[in-house]
């Protein structure tokens, strides 16, 4: 066997080499597998029903949330956004609760028995969520300066001007 011979078996060995490892790398990916694989962080991430969410919150605006959601790159992936009003408005109801929708008949009575319920307030902070406002990636029907938000204290839905800076936690479907 010549020289020419030697390094191209070596150099095909090497990129048979390369091949499998990728295959392996995608097919964990594939089974959902995400230990030993780079930029995987898993500890990162909650698993709430059938999404997956970025497990910190983070203050901003809605402009800035919007932007930052269509950046992240978390635990290997890049289609994250912005949670739905639906989105959040399940974790609320997911906790036990009825969500109060401003303008919609009872609105305030449903906000008082969501603050005074203990097994509520229990329940979204066990999912990573803290009491405050949370910002949607749903825009207000009557203007375009103005976003729905949910307040997770109250299990109420709103909305506000997208300039004010409240919580963001993005999202993604699958796991």
């Amino acid at each position: 066997m010549n020289k020419n011979q030697l390094t191209t078996r070596k150099s095909t060995a090497l990129i048979l080499g390369k091949s499998k490892s990728l295959l392996g790398v995608t097919k964990k990916l594939l089974e959902g597998k995400s230990s030993g694989l780079v930029n995987a962080k898993r500890d990162d991430i909650s698993i709430i029903g059938d999404l997956m969410w970025e497990k910190e919150s983070r203050m901003m605006n809605w402009y800035e949330a919007t932007e930052y959601a269509k950046n992240l790159r978390l635990g290997g992936y890049d289609d994250w956004r912005l949670a739905s009003k639906e989105e959040l408005g399940d974790i609320v109801t997911l906790c036990g609760v009825e969500l109060a929708v401003h303008d919609e008949d009872g609105w305030n009575d449903i906000w008082d028995k969501n603050q005074k319920n203990k097994a509520y307030q229990d329940c979204y902070k066990e999912k990573g969520f803290t009491s405050g406002f949370y910002w949607s990636s749903t825009d207000y029907a009557n203007t375009i300066n103005e976003a729905l938000y949910v307040v997770f204290y109250y299990g109420y839905q709103g909305y506000d001007n997208k300039q004010f800076s409240y919580y963001v936690r993005c999202v993604r479907n699958g796991q």
